[in-house]
């Protein structure tokens, strides 16, 4: 498939997730949570292609591991599904601690292994100002071991 079909058919599904939130029938934070399930879903594709504006970065315990095992974790990143473990009813619909699924750990082999995406502007100097703007927003995945926070 050509560069730019590619780029098109990525292009509409972003633009779907923020034309569904503009239409007021998802809220803010699932608009976000979707767009950070396409960064997580796209780690195994080529950043030029990647459905939304992303990068990947390792922590140094994280770097140190062999290849095949940093794989086997971007491939647990990819199809983590252990979202929406707490209880909603203390928080409000927008403030559920993993309700933009922007975070959460594993353990592979003994090592309990935690991942995080940040939201920054283009330049990536300073956090974006708007998460649910994917035109305008750089999503960081950060990968570390446990105990590197």
């Amino acid at each position: 498939m050509p560069t730019d079909k590619i780029n098109e058919k990525h292009t509409y599904l972003t633009r779907k997730i923020e034309e569904t939130f503009e239409a007021g029938e998802i809220s803010r934070s699932e608009c976000i949570a979707r767009l950070n399930d396409l960064t997580r879903i796209s780690i195994f594709t080529p950043s030029i292609f990647r459905p939304v504006k992303s990068r990947i970065v390792y922590a140094q315990g994280i770097a140190a591991f062999p290849f095949s095992k940093r794989i086997e974790i971007l491939g647990k990143v990819c199809s983590y599904d252990c979202f929406g473990q707490y209880d909603p009813e203390p928080f409000g619909e927008d403030d559920v601690p993993d309700s933009d699924r922007d975070f959460g750990d594993f353990i592979i082999e003994g090592e309990l292994i935690s991942w995080k995406i940040g939201y920054y502007d283009l330049s990536e100097k300073k956090g974006s100002e708007d998460p649910a703007n994917n035109s305008e927003t750089v999503r960081v995945l950060r990968i570390r071991l446990m105990s590197e926070w």
